[in-house]
C-alpha cells in the first residue's frame, strides 16, 4: 500500500501484526517514472492471525466466510 495514513489508520483499528516500510521500489513504471515508497502490514502469530480472521468474518461473503471457518478449525485455533 502506498497510502501511509490508510496504513495508519488499519493498523490502529486492529492492533495486531506489524507495520514496516517505507519501502522504495528500485523498479522504474514502464513510463520510466520512479515508483511510490509502499508499506506492509504482516500478521503471522496465529493468536493474532485467530482475532484478526474472527473480527472480520462477519463482512466475507459465504464462500470466503467457510473457508475462513475451515482454515481457524484446521489450524485449531478458533
Amino acid at each position: 500500500m502506498t497510502d501511509k495514513d490508510v496504513m495508519d489508520k488499519f493498523f490502529n483499528i486492529f492492533k495486531v501484526g506489524r507495520l514496516y516500510g517505507p519501502y522504495t521500489p528500485k523498479e522504474k513504471r514502464l513510463d520510466g517514472e520512479d515508483r511510490k515508497d509502499f508499506w506492509l502490514w504482516q500478521c503471522w502469530q496465529p493468536s493474532e492471525v485467530n482475532g484478526f480472521l474472527k473480527n472480520l468474518l462477519p463482512y466475507f461473503g459465504e464462500r470466503r466466510a467457510a473457508k475462513t471457518i475451515e482454515a481457524l478449525s484446521y489450524e485449531n485455533i478458533s
